[in-house]
This record gives C-alpha cells, sequence and structure tokens, in this order.
C-alpha cells in the first residue's frame, strides 16, 4: 500500500549524486530495495539502516534498507558502486507516509501572510490530498475529488483575500459555516463520539472524523446529541508551517482562479 518509485532496470549504471530526487510535505520513512546480485553497496547507503526485508521478482531478490526523513527534498545517489552492474537491477523505493505531529508554536496568522510570496501552489495541492497531510480531502471537495461532507471551498476562497483563508485555516472556529458545528455524541455506553455530520437516519448518526474516517452510532445508543460552537476541523496553526499554511493558501486560491478562467 505504499507509494513506490521503481527506476528502470536500463538505469542499473546509474551514477552522482543527485540520480533521485522528490519531495514530500509530511515527515516519511523512505525504503529501498538494492539489488542482492550487486556485490558491493555504494557508500551513500551507509546513511540507510538495512532491514530483514526482501523484495523477490521474476529474477533476483532486493535486499531491503530503510531511512526517515522530515518534510523535505530527498536526493538518491545513483545505483551503480565503483564496481561495474552490469546485469543488475537499479534499486526501488517505496514511501511510507507519516502524520503531521504537533508543534510548541502556533502559526500566526501574519507569520504565513509574509510567506505568500515564497508559497509553491503544488505543494498546498499535495498538503490538501496527501496521507498524512492535511487531510483536506478528507471533508472537502476539490479537482472533483473528496466525499464533500465540508463546506464548499469556493465559497471560502471566492473573495480571493488571502488573509481571510489563513484565518480560516489557522482559527476553523472563529467562522463557521451554518450547518457545520461540531457534533457531540453521547452514547448509553459513556462514551464519548465527536465529529461533523455526515447522515442521520432512523438507523443512526454517521460522523466524520477530522482524519476522514466515518464513526456510525445506532440510534439505540445515543444518550444525548450536542452541537458545539467548534469546527470539526482541526487547527492547523499548531500543525502547518507558516509556509506550509502559506502553500495550501496559494493553492486554494488558484484552484478559484483556474474555475473562472
Amino acid at each position: 500500500g505504499l507509494t513506490t518509485i521503481r527506476c528502470a532496470n536500463n538505469d542499473s549504471e546509474s551514477r552522482g549524486q543527485e540520480f533521485l530526487r522528490f519531495e514530500s510535505v509530511v515527515p516519511i520513512t523512505v525504503y529501498l530495495g538494492y539489488d542482492l546480485r550487486v556485490p558491493q553497496r555504494p557508500n551513500w547507503l551507509d546513511g540507510f539502516m538495512r532491514t530483514p526485508l526482501r523484495i523477490k521478482t521474476n529474477d533476483t531478490e532486493f535486499e531491503v534498507y530503510r531511512r526517515d526523513y522530515a518534510a523535505a527534498v530527498v536526493t538518491l545517489a545513483g545505483n551503480a558502486t565503483v564496481q561495474a552492474n552490469v546485469g543488475k537491477s537499479n534499486y526501488i523505493v517505496a514511501i511510507e507516509q507519516h502524520g503531521l505531529q504537533p508543534k510548541e508554536d502556533i502559526v500566526t496568522v501574519s507569520a504565513a501572510l509574509s510567506q505568500l510570496d515564497e508559497a509553491r501552489p503544488e505543494r498546498g495541492r499535495a498538503l490538501f490530498f496527501a496521507n498524512g497531510g492535511a487531510t483536506c480531502s478528507a471533508c472537502h471537495r476539490a479537482d472533483e475529488s473528496g466525499d464533500g461532507y465540508g463546506p464548499d471551498l469556493l465559497q471560502l476562497v471566492k473573495r480571493r483575500d488571502p488573509e481571510h483563508v489563513v484565518r480560516s485555516i489557522i482559527e476553523p472556529s472563529a467562522h463557521i459555516t451554518e450547518g457545520f458545528y461540531r457534533q457531540i455524541i453521547h452514547t448509553t455506553a459513556g462514551t464519548v463520539v465527536t465529529g461533523l455530520l455526515k447522515e442521520h437516519t432512523a438507523a443512526g448518526i454517521t460522523l466524520v472524523q477530522p482524519d476522514g474516517k466515518t464513526h456510525f452510532i445506532l440510534s439505540d445508543d445515543v444518550d444525548e446529541r450536542l452541537s458545539d460552537k467548534k469546527s470539526a476541523m482541526p487547527e492547523f496553526g499548531s500543525l502547518l508551517s507558516a509556509q506550509q499554511v502559506a502553500d495550501l493558501t496559494a493553492w486554494l486560491i488558484g484552484r478559484y482562479d483556474l474555475e473562472n478562467d
């Protein structure tokens, strides 16, 4: 289930310090499979930890190494060692994405706005959709994707006011669209379930969690249901950096511009 990059076998003689480069907007673990038929490992693999995992193909086996990276550009060197790797396969890369971690410093609106000139919309799009990213697509629709349980984002960005968008990301409870208050369900078993209302039927209530997962509570199990004056959306000021908020804002506003070209 991981994202996989399989380089062409013809690249088995690839060299240089910057053969493969990719960028992640969330912390990741990179798994790298190296052809066991190669007698000598390249020196740059010393930064990886060897694992007991193996990848089997129809002609060889790959020994798997791993290394953790923060959200950043990852650069991997070429496959070949000093010795020729003729007849051997290039390495295989698999990427495991991890969730955003809370930070001690909370991003302010002014700090995010100050980074807009350096914003990259493509990073904002990645944050919107990435597993472990901002998970916006779990509740909001964009690019014909997402479940669309949350408010229409085009209504948020149509004012083309970056400060309004930034504040909505950092302080989502400051202004909540009618009908999107966080629901609090007290069950007869004594548990409490919160989330955004997806569906309410005679059978029960389905809530959407901030991570996009749904939780169904049978009607007979509902002891009390309340509407909180707090958004179901996380306050991303403690999860995203100022630059990430700016990237997300730039992409959202750019989406509105595309819709109205």
